[in-house]
């Protein structure tokens, strides 16, 4: 049974402005979400104004301008204090840098009833589940020691505490997901994400050892499915380069160094060529994986 929650959609934005376009053609072929109030809080970039936010996006409840850079984790925090002054009751934290199953809205209100008033609809790959995996109301969601705010539904009354308790925005997320623990309330992640992070760099991401993905996304629609083959490609381009920089400094070192470190440098040169081309393999394979589904008449074409 679905609750009745009005829900705000605060959206995070700073450059990036290729990012944006895609996460704003994502989320407006969401289903529902007309239920929700899109409020946009920028933190006075430098590619955009308001006026191009207004052009994007038509019939937001908000767009907030920020008169100086806040940092991103600044800009987060803000958010939640000025969603304390709306009327509605869950902020749902929409990065720049994000897809959607357009099904997220519906997933939201049969399930958050059930939660202790944190839902995470990303299942990050990069923040581990404990031991504590749940069914609740017929679906699956796993217990996470932490979570990141993107992709995070949050209750008023917890974002009044957070906003109450944590005054630094420094490690923002890190800092109130051990305050939630720390009181008892269970940091929830649906099994299967319904948010998808495409972005591969950012304040927490480097787009090599660190790239945030969300376990068992489904594309759905032939748009979402576009927008992560990008995605794959520039990864596979971004991990190149990568590599190409490492071996640049190994070559500096050969140079330079004993004979002795010499031979430890080449070694290491040839595990990194090992390492790079069973890793672009993999990639490639997840690449041809997904672009034959979205040529068939698989999964994204039935569930448009």
């Amino acid at each position: 049974m679905k609750a009745n929650y009005s829900i705000t959609v605060g959206i995070t934005t700073y450059n990036r402005i290729d990012y944006l376009k895609k996460m704003r053609d994502s989320l407006y072929g969401c289903h529902d979400l007309d239920k929700c109030n899109l409020r946009v809080y920028d933190d006075c970039s430098e590619q955009f104004d308001l006026a191009f936010l207004s052009e994007l996006f038509p019939g937001a409840k908000e767009i907030v301008r920020r008169p100086a850079n806040l940092g991103a984790e600044g800009n987060l925090r803000q958010m939640y204090v000025d969603f304390l002054s709306t009327g509605d009751d869950l902020l749902f934290t929409a990065d720049s840098d994000l897809i959607f199953n357009p099904s997220w809205i519906e997933f939201l209100l049969e399930n958050f009833q059930h939660t202790d008033g944190v839902l995470s609809l990303i299942n990050s790959a990069i923040h581990h589940k404990t031991s504590n995996e749940l069914v609740i109301g017929g679906s699956q969601f796993d217990e996470k020691p932490h979570l990141g705010a993107a992709g995070v539904v949050i209750h008023k009354n917890l974002v009044r505490k957070i906003v109450d308790q944590i005054n630094s925005p420094t490690g923002f997320d890190w800092v109130w997901s051990a305050y939630l623990i720390e009181n008892n309330i269970r940091l929830l992640a649906s099994r299967e994400s319904f948010v998808q992070h495409i972005g591969l760099h950012g304040v927490n991401c480097d787009g090599f050892l660190t790239v945030e993905i969300g376990n068992k996304f489904k594309p759905v629609n032939y748009l979402n499915t576009e927008i992560i083959l990008d995605s794959y490609v520039g990864t596979i381009v971004e991990l190149q380069k990568q590599i190409r920089r490492q071996h640049k400094k190994i070559r500096l070192i050969q140079g330079t160094w004993l004979g002795r470190v010499s031979v430890a440098s080449i070694e290491m040169k040839k595990r990194c060529r090992k390492i790079s081309r069973k890793t672009l393999r993999k990639l490639k394979k997840k690449f041809q994986r997904v672009w034959q589904r979205s040529q068939g008449h698989g999964v994204f074409h039935k569930r448009i």
